[in-house]
């Protein structure tokens, strides 16, 4: 059972106590920060969104019909710097049965080794589900993480597509 009529006034550093009860009390996305080695407030962090994962979402279908990489409509994030997992995910499916739609991962324009994946359509416009997850290494500031992709044959179409980037240590 929680009591209710404590207050943690400190936390244990490595080797101080930081003071965080005169912080007070967090509003909703707020991060508690350091303001010396023993003083601590709380933050929302810049662009007020979690500083460690990125992601973006799309539901409307995009179709093309190349059979060299092109970049996925709206697939795209610039993460900032540092080494990142990447989740991707859409429905994908392709006008003719038997042919496959092909995803990859590029930063700043250069595939990722080993991003390639495959997925086999089943019947022609039948929609089946592609995941991939992947570890994206030396990310630097300013590059631009994105999914690109290509068709076998005749055309593709992909819905409900979301790209996430989660920076690791």
């Amino acid at each position: 059972m929680p009591l209710f009529d404590r207050i943690a006034a400190f936390l244990m550093s490595q080797t101080e106590l930081v003071d965080v009860q005169s912080a007070g009390a967090p509003a909703a996305g707020q991060v508690l920060t350091a303001s010396g080695p023993t003083a601590a407030f709380w933050n929302l962090p810049a662009g007020g969104v979690n500083p460690f994962i990125a992601n973006v979402k799309a539901t409307a279908s995009t179709s093309m019909s190349s059979m060299t990489d092109v970049l996925l409509t709206d697939m795209f994030l610039s993460p900032g710097a540092g080494n990142f997992i990447l989740w991707f995910s859409c429905d994908v499916s392709n006008s003719v049965g038997s042919q496959s739609s092909i995803f990859s991962v590029y930063v700043n324009g250069v595939q990722v080794a080993g991003s390639e994946r495959t997925r086999r359509a089943t019947a022609a416009n039948a929609q089946t589900a592609i995941a991939m997850s992947i570890y994206v290494p030396g990310v630097l500031g300013g590059q631009v993480v994105d999914i690109r992709w290509r068709v076998t044959n005749n055309s593709g179409t992909v819905t409900n597509r979301e790209l996430t980037l989660m920076r690791t240590a």
